[in-house]
């Protein structure tokens, strides 16, 4: 199966449940990088122990989730693929997201 198929396929099952799924990337995230949680200024102001069942990282959860349909859907347009990219990457810029907070280990 080529690699773009196992991603859709993938995403498809994480989208029947996509504000779950996207909740838990985001408090994976959080727990193995506390620090990150002050990238986000609707989150500085929760208490850790309020940040997983609040309404902002419901309502983060469900935009990254939105943003990573709009990427799968693009995959197959290498233009359309990095417009996309490049517009998620622009609204970034501006919360101090640099390269090493997204580089995979």
């Amino acid at each position: 199966m080529q690699q773009r198929e196992i991603i859709r396929k993938s995403f498809k099952t994480m989208e029947e449940d996509s504000t779950r799924n996207g909740l838990s990337i985001f408090i994976r995230l959080l727990s193995e990088y506390p620090e990150y949680k002050t990238i986000w200024p609707q989150f500085r102001s929760i208490p850790d122990s309020s940040l997983i069942s609040s309404d902002a990282l419901k309502r983060h959860a469900i935009v990254y989730m939105g943003g990573l349909r709009q990427i799968v859907e693009s995959m197959d347009d290498d233009q359309k693929l990095a417009e996309q990219a490049y517009a998620i990457a622009k609204s970034h810029v501006k919360w101090g997201i640099q390269q090493f907070h997204i580089e995979v280990n």
